[in-house]
C-alpha cells in the first residue's frame, strides 16, 4: 500500500522517474480487481483519432512488458482484452505539434471521472475540474521524456475501486478510506504517444492524524 497522503495534499503533477520497479503490479487481489472491472456499468473503452499502428505498437509493448515482469502471464494483443487481464487501467494520450488529446482508454475503475466525457480532450481540459492544477502544454511535453511514476489520492467513503461519477456515493458507515492511484507514464517519443497505466488501490486503515493533517492543507475549492 502507498500511504502517499502522509506527504500532504498536492495538485502538482509530481512526476518521478520510474526506476527499476515494474509497470504492472499483479498480486493476490487480481480476481477482485477483474471482478469489479467486469461489473462496471459505464463503457470503459473509448477511442478518438488514434492511428491503428500506434495502438498496435502500444499493445505489443504492454504484451511484451507483461511477459518480462510476469513470465507466467499469458497476455493477449488486444487493447481492451489486455486491460481486462490486469489490475491497471490503460490510457493512450497523443501529442502532435501544438495539440494533444486523450486518444484511447480502457478505464473500468475511474477515480471520480467519466472516461466517456474526457475522450478527445487535451490534458489541460481533462484536469480543468482540479482546482489549482497547472496542466499546461509544458507538462504534456515533459511526459515524453519519461518513463515517470506519479501518485494521486483522495479520501472516499466506500472501499470500492470504481468511483465513476454516475454511481451512488453512499457512505458505508465503516469510516474513511483513502483511494490511491499509482500512475505510470511510458513515452513513445517517436510517435508523440504516452501510455498511462492507472493502478488504483483502497487503503482501509489510513493513519488518521496524517490524513486529517493532509486534508487541512486543502483549499475550500479543493475540498468541494
Amino acid at each position: 500500500m502507498y500511504h502517499v497522503y502522509k506527504d500532504g495534499y498536492n495538485v502538482l503533477p509530481g512526476l518521478t522517474k520510474l526506476g527499476n520497479e515494474p509497470i504492472f503490479q499483479i498480486d493476490d487481489q487480481l480476481e477482485e480487481y477483474l471482478s469489479e472491472k467486469r461489473a462496471c456499468r459505464h463503457q470503459p473503452y473509448q477511442e478518438h483519432e488514434l492511428d491503428p499502428k500506434i495502438k498496435e505498437k502500444v499493445c505489443q509493448f504492454v504484451h511484451d512488458r507483461l511477459l518480462i515482469e510476469h513470465p507466467n502471464f499469458k497476455p493477449t494483443l488486444d487493447f481492451s482484452e489486455l486491460a481486462m487481464q490486469i489490475q491497471e487501467d490503460l490510457v493512450i494520450h497523443q501529442v502532435e505539434k501544438d495539440r494533444d488529446w486523450l486518444a484511447c482508454c480502457h478505464v473500468a475503475l475511474p477515480g471520480g471521472w467519466a472516461p466517456e466525457e474526457k475522450i478527445g480532450k487535451s490534458f489541460e481540459d481533462i484536469h480543468l475540474p482540479v482546482p489549482g492544477m497547472n496542466a499546461g502544454k509544458s507538462i504534456v511535453r515533459s511526459m515524453l521524456k519519461g518513463p515517470f511514476v506519479r501518485f494521486v489520492w483522495g479520501p472516499v467513503t466506500q472501499p470500492k475501486l470504481n468511483n465513476h461519477p454516475t454511481l451512488p456515493g453512499k457512505i458505508s458507515g465503516k469510516g474513511v478510506f483513502v483511494k490511491v492511484e499509482r500512475q505510470v507514464l511510458w513515452p513513445f517519443p517517436e510517435t508523440g504517444t504516452v501510455l498511462f497505466t492507472i493502478r488504483p488501490c483502497v487503503i482501509a486503515d489510513p493513519d488518521m492524524p496524517s490524513l486529517f493533517a493532509a486534508i487541512k492543507t486543502k483549499t475550500p475549492e479543493e475540498l468541494f
